[in-house]
């Protein structure tokens, strides 16, 4: 005997369809269901829409100059865009407690903190910059005036965000050049001392001068020994050297052999401004050069140093502003939100389907 088991009977497709004529046929048979609720639901929308309280919107616009501080290293090494850098600050909690302070947002949002009135101020404001354009502060409150006193508040922040970093940056700028040539200073009065103690010391004020004075002083004796050894042997022709003046010059031209010797060994004198010994010239000389040199190099150090600090100065006078403001908000006269005119006419698309769908519903029940 064969059990025969008997499968659940297959389904037709164009049972699980949607018959829209079928569809109209209810709806049109439960029209005064179908205006009942979508009037209900559209009244009720439109409830809804009158009861959010209107925004108005006030629109502030800065135009970036790019960066101003080109001896800045970071300069070098900043990728973003003046617009970027004007919106991060803007966006920043220094900014945003000066605009609270200025407008006193804590009044004006009943915050309980200022932490409360930051966050109510972040969603109330906007920043939209484009590659190359206008940076926009948009502020949106049910009041036109205080919108309009956020916007022109956040402008006013952002400036003395800015004068207050450039007054920090130049006293940074004014401390590092003002310990660089105090040093420095330091630096070339001991080199002017040890020159002053080298001159002392060795007698060597002007090397050049000296030692031509030097020379020229030796050179003079040499002649004079020359002139009286041609006298002497002139004389000897004629004289024999038990002759009195045949000893007086061989007694002056001895006196001026010493006298070479001696200016050749130890100089011409004592004390400043004395010639040199012809042995001591080159090493004296050498060590008033090194000494010299050492003071002209902090000479010019600290002149450099004066000359850039001055530059400084007056490049932080003449610094001119990362921004310019091009509209300075304005009281609008009109609603920015919410549109409801838009909202109307989507409310009424919802009501008719919510009206179809519930006299759909009932035709089937």
């Amino acid at each position: 005997m064969t059990d025969t088991t008997l499968g659940p009977a297959p389904s037709n497709p164009a049972d699980d369809s949607i018959d829209l004529f079928d569809v109209a046929v209810r709806i049109l048979t439960q029209w005064r269901t179908f205006l009942i609720v979508s009037f209900l639901f559209f009244v009720l929308c439109v409830v809804i829409i009158y009861s959010i309280t209107p925004l108005f919107e006030a629109t502030a616009s800065i135009l970036p100059q790019g960066k101003d501080d080109v001896s800045s290293l970071s300069t070098f090494f900043n990728t973003h865009s003046p617009g970027d850098v004007l919106i991060g600050l803007l966006s920043s909690r220094s900014v945003a407690d000066d605009v609270i302070d200025r407008v006193d947002l804590i009044h004006v949002f009943k915050a309980k903190s200022r932490e409360a009135a930051r966050r109510s101020l972040e969603g109330a404001s906007v920043f939209s910059s484009g590659k190359g354009t206008l940076v926009e502060i948009k502020v949106r409150h049910d009041n036109s005036d205080t919108a309009q006193r956020i916007a022109n508040a956040y402008i006013d922040a952002l400036q003395d965000q800015r004068e207050g970093m450039l007054s920090h940056e130049a006293e940074m700028h004014d401390r590092f050049y003002e310990q660089q040539l105090s040093k420095e200073a330091d630096a070339l009065a001991a080199a002017e001392q040890d020159l002053k103690k080298t001159q002392e010391s060795s007698g060597v004020v002007q090397p050049e001068a000296q030692t031509n004075i030097g020379l020229n002083a030796i050179g003079n004796v040499r002649a004079q020994i020359s002139a009286l050894q041609v006298q002497l042997a002139s004389d000897r022709l004629g004289e024999t050297d038990q002759n009195s003046h045949i000893k007086t010059l061989e007694s002056q031209i001895a006196q001026l052999q010493a006298q070479e010797h001696a200016m050749e060994s130890a100089g011409t004198g004592a004390g400043t401004g004395a010639a040199a010994s012809a042995k001591q010239m080159p090493e004296l000389n050498l060590e008033y050069a090194r000494k010299s040199r050492e003071v002209k190099y902090h000479e010019a150090l600290f002149t450099s140093i004066s000359n850039q600090y001055e530059a400084a100065r007056l490049s932080e006078g003449y610094s001119g502003a990362s921004f310019v403001v091009v509209d300075r908000a304005v009281a609008p006269e009109m609603k920015a939100w919410p549109p409801r005119t838009i909202m109307l006419l989507l409310s009424m698309v919802f009501s008719c389907l919510v009206g179809c769908l519930r006299a759909s519903f009932r035709r089937s029940r």
